[in-house]
């Protein structure tokens, strides 16, 4: 073989090893990224199962109630508002007159829950 048709060889070698590793890193890097999905499916998995959303459907009352109530007696869906904590958390110090409805959230749930952005103060 001539000098030419050697460094035709390496060059086509060349080209392969190159394509070679071109794929090669291709390839390793759609595997990190089906690594990525799969742990971010678990990771939303496994934040799922952290919420409890048993018991949650909602207890309608009469607004009617709401005049029924004096001073600091509540009485059921209410509770007083100074009852209300998270799970494994203190209560907050809210003033003896002001309740929450057990739609907002039931104080006898236990485990981590999202709580419903939704709030309303009424003055009667």
């Amino acid at each position: 073989k001539t000098i030419e048709d050697i460094k035709k060889s390496l060059s086509d070698v060349n080209s392969q090893v190159s394509s070679y590793l071109e794929q090669e890193q291709q390839q390793e890097q759609e595997q990190e990224q089906e690594q990525e999905k799969e742990q971010e499916i678990e990771i939303e998995k496994v934040a799922d199962l952290a919420y409890s959303t048993e018991d949650e459907q909602i207890k309608s009352w009469k607004f009617r109630s709401i005049l029924e109530m004096t001073g600091d007696q509540f009485s059921a869906p209410f509770y007083p508002l100074n009852n209300f904590k998270l799970w494994k958390r203190d209560p907050l110090n809210f003033p003896a007159f002001l309740g929450a409805s057990s739609n907002f959230y039931n104080i006898n749930w236990s485990g981590e829950r999202r709580i419903k952005n939704v709030g309303m103060l009424l003055d009667v």
